[in-house]
């Protein structure tokens, strides 16, 4: 943890993806398929912003999962 002096290199973990570096696709809504009328008899595809696997990179932390701590920005 940063005490504000600047030691802390690595920064904290990022508080919108809890320092996974990923969040829960908004178009799938983290399922990895969306609707599809023209498809087969399961109705859905492949979610193409996540590519299927529900989770896309956080973009508060660039998916690193940790962010510049605010006192030594």
């Amino acid at each position: 943890y940063c005490d504000g002096n600047g030691e802390d290199s690595d920064g904290e973990s990022c508080v919108h993806c809890d320092g996974s570096g990923k969040k829960k696709c908004d178009d799938c809504s983290g399922s990895g398929k969306i609707p599809c009328s023209n498809c087969d008899e399961s109705g859905k595809i492949t979610c193409p912003d996540c590519e299927g696997s529900g989770n896309i990179s956080c973009s508060d932390c660039d998916g690193d999962g940790r962010v510049d701590c605010p006192d030594c920005s």
